[in-house]
């Protein structure tokens, strides 16, 4: 399944030897590199020098239809850092309980909300319903 990739050097000698051969035009040209002053490196007989592959086009895919559920517009992401220290108490209180450690930080989040005189998630819920 896998191609060797063509070489820059193998490319380099690959041009050099398809060089048109001195003609009028390129009579007064002095050749920076020396033909003879370089011998392309010996590719072991199994591995034979590749052209350059032809660029292929593959057609546009559609677009795929995502296994997950489509975006919620009542529900917000967001990421949260927190020391090491703590997700893993957060994980360990889930384990605990048989929850899962996102269900943990919303009763979290009810709690901000109550201390601060807001109402709970579960009546946001009841009020969008």
């Amino acid at each position: 399944m896998s191609r060797k990739r063509p070489s820059v050097i193998d490319t380099l000698f690959l041009d050099d030897a398809a060089a048109p051969a001195n003609d009028a035009a390129t009579s007064n040209v002095v050749p920076l590199n020396e033909p003879a002053a370089h011998t392309p490196p010996a590719a072991p007989p199994s591995i034979p020098a590749q052209p350059a592959p032809a660029v292929v086009h593959a057609p546009a895919a559609p677009p795929r239809s995502s296994s997950r559920a489509k975006k919620r517009s009542d529900v917000q992401h967001t990421s949260i850092y927190i020391p090491k220290v703590a997700y893993r108490k957060i994980r360990e209180i889930a384990n605990t309980e048989d929850r899962k450690p996102h269900d943990v930080i919303m009763q979290g989040v009810d709690m901000v909300l109550k201390k601060y005189g807001f109402p709970s998630l579960a009546e946001y819920k009841k009020a969008k319903s």
